[in-house]
């Protein structure tokens, strides 16, 4: 690694000539460098939470201006700049006044450098394959052992792997950034409002089961597409008084997730075109298919209130109100709903909200 410092430095010169005197201070300093990394094993714990790629960036930046006289001042700091584990924060304001500050933080996850699949992504959350494994020993369920059957089966799925293996990325990429700012109205009273936005996308290792209940159920592991996006706003607002402190403030959290559900391909199966499950010794879904994390809101509103007692003592209370929604559509009980017994199972969307109400209180009296 190669760090280069880069400071601001100060000529002295004659008085006459001298340029006219600011009131602006200003201080900085940039960091750059250049990064080369031999990772001869690929090994993914190495890279876990951090971007070790052979490029150039600037581990520390940072800049300060500000005008004391007219009361004023700005901050500005990085680390990692320019690569995907970079943390930036800057803040402006005036003393007194008012204040507003952003954050942006970029949190890489890798969880493997080396891992396989047989699935293609056609669509978000959709997964199939190439082709199935020619297995003709189609049993869930034996009455006696079939030691040649399972043999057979087992080194067609060894010619399958070997075949139609290929590599398939599983890391995510959590972005957040916040902005919030703080106005001091009047005497006593402030005002905050400040904005989150979280992005978290990628692919990460994940589970489907296909069947009624062991031993009859099959499971898969797969890469499951993540790609959520959380916008968070909030407002409060502050009052101190002499002997008294109130607060009151508002958050609203919406949560989407992009991919409501996760379909993949049954690699055993070798149903009928347009058919929805294969025949073995019962039917077998074709497909498999389990919900994803579903899009949510939530608000909560909270009031807490503070005052001097006599004696040295303190009262305190908080209030607090809480409503979670969801209207996430409901997935069908089966892949192949056709197949089933009874086909009217009930159907629609899961809409449903939690309401929460809390209240707590304390009076203090010191010894």
């Amino acid at each position: 690694m190669l760090l280069l410092a880069a400071d601001a430095f100060g000529q002295t010169v004659p008085a006459a000539a001298q340029p006219p005197a600011t009131p602006v201070e200003v201080s900085g300093s940039v960091t750059p460098a250049v990064l080369g990394l031999d990772n001869s094993t690929n090994s993914a714990k190495l890279t876990e939470y951090r971007d070790l790629r052979d490029n150039f960036y600037l581990p520390k930046l940072n800049l300060s201006m500000s005008d004391k006289s007219a009361g004023w001042y700005f901050d500005v700091s990085g680390v990692n700049v320019s690569r995907d584990d970079q943390t930036i924060r800057a803040e402006a304001g005036a003393f007194g006044r008012w204040r507003i500050n952003a954050d942006w933080v970029e949190t890489p996850h890798n969880y493997s450098n080396k891992a396989l699949t047989p699935y293609h992504a056609n669509a978000p959350g959709l997964f199939t394959v190439g082709a199935t494994v020619p297995i003709t020993f189609k049993k869930l369920a034996t009455a006696a052992a079939d030691t040649p059957g399972v043999l057979a089966s087992d080194n067609l799925i060894a010619q399958y792997q070997s075949t139609f293996l290929t590599a398939t990325p599983l890391a995510v990429q959590t972005n957040a950034g916040r902005v919030a700012g703080r106005w001091f109205a009047v005497e006593g009273l402030a005002l905050d409002v400040a904005y989150d936005r979280r992005d978290k996308y990628g692919s990460k290792s994940a589970f489907g089961p296909i069947g009624d209940r062991p031993p009859r159920t099959l499971n898969i592991q797969l890469a499951e597409p993540v790609d959520y996006k959380t916008n968070e706003l909030t407002l409060g607002a502050a009052h101190e008084g002499e002997a008294y402190q109130v607060r009151a403030e508002y958050q609203y959290s919406d949560f989407a997730n992009q991919v409501d559900a996760l379909e993949w391909q049954n690699v055993y199966t070798t149903g009928q075109p347009g058919a929805t499950y294969d025949v073995w010794d019962r039917s077998v879904s074709v497909f498999g298919r389990r919900p994803l994390p579903p899009d949510n809101r939530y608000h909560n509103l909270t009031a807490t209130f503070g005052a001097n007692m006599a004696r040295a003592s303190r009262f305190t209370a908080t209030a607090g109100y809480g409503l979670l929604e969801q209207n996430q559509t409901l997935l069908p009980y089966s892949y192949n709903n056709d197949q089933l017994a009874v086909k009217d199972l009930p159907r629609g969307t899961a809409d449903a909200s939690i309401n929460t109400v809390n209240f707590m209180a304390d009076y203090v009296i010191p010894p």
